[in-house]
């Protein structure tokens, strides 16, 4: 296996005159949590959809596994990389075992659904503790359920990595925390490699081995935990002051007194 399974050369994007990511390089380490982090409008969006080929770059590339993903179609790529958006929905009157069914579309040759597609669709739901909610309608799910139901349908797709855009969002922080351990639980047991888009700093500390730190379309730093989140970054990248210690659990750094750094000067 590959070290890097994604890896991005001198990357530019943007919107018609606007560049938003310019010239970056980046490396997604095979079987770890990624997280994405850096204040809003920092670029993390465009170089969640650049890695996973929604969106085209201007210049450079993006390769999968030393190969350039921009060679893939739809269909391979999803074969390879499943993608959890923001705020996805599920069409009305659904249940969880049919919203899951979507994520083997990539799998199958027409409308087919033969015995390893159900066993896949079963082995998902089981996967995020859903057993019993299986014949349950979407819509009547608590977020947190309603959010596993989702990961359940990327898991479906049966790819060795899943990206997901800020899938806390709106969620309460049990099952924030519930949502990042299932997260987790599929990297340690599943060996997924998953890339997420995380605002919390000391949760994307608490689950994920790597982080890449984005501020207006520049990397600013990439490593683990301990190397990427110093007080220098905190002030540059997030104008923050904060006293930063280590859990002794998770062996991570935690941040706490966070204070605007205006409000100290």
């Amino acid at each position: 296996m590959n070290k890097y399974i994604l890896t991005a050369t001198h990357l530019s994007a943007g919107y018609g005159q606007h560049e938003v990511i310019h010239n970056q390089s980046v490396n997604i380490p095979s079987g770890q949590i990624t997280g994405l982090i850096g204040p809003n409008g920092s670029g993390k969006t465009t170089l969640f959809n650049l890695l996973n080929g929604f969106e085209k770059a201007t210049s450079g590339t993006v390769e999968l596994n030393g190969e350039p993903i921009i060679k893939l179609t739809a269909k391979q790529r999803a074969q390879q990389i499943a993608c959890l958006c923001q705020h996805p929905l599920a069409p009305a009157g659904i249940t969880v075992t049919e919203l899951v069914n979507y994520g083997r579309y990539a799998h199958r040759h027409g409308f087919n659904r033969g015995h390893e597609d159900q066993k896949i669709v079963r082995q998902a739901i089981d996967a995020v503790h859903l057993t019993d909610f299986a014949a349950t309608q979407v819509a009547s799910l608590s977020g947190g359920q309603r959010q596993r139901a989702f990961i359940a349908m990327t898991l479906a797709q049966d790819s060795p990595v899943m990206m997901l855009d800020e899938p806390t969002t709106y969620l309460d922080l049990t099952n924030q925390l519930e949502i990042l351990a299932l997260l987790q639980e599929l990297n340690q047991k599943l060996h997924k490699t998953i890339v997420i888009i995380l605002h919390d700093l000391n949760q994307a500390a608490a689950y994920c081995q790597h982080l890449i730190c984005l501020v207006n379309g520049s990397i600013m730093a990439e490593g683990t935990p301990k190397q990427v989140l110093t007080s220098n970054l905190l002030a540059q990248a997030f104008q923050v002051h904060a006293q930063i210690t280590i859990d002794p659990q998770r062996d991570c750094p935690q941040l706490l007194n966070c204070r605007p750094l205006e409000a100290i000067s």
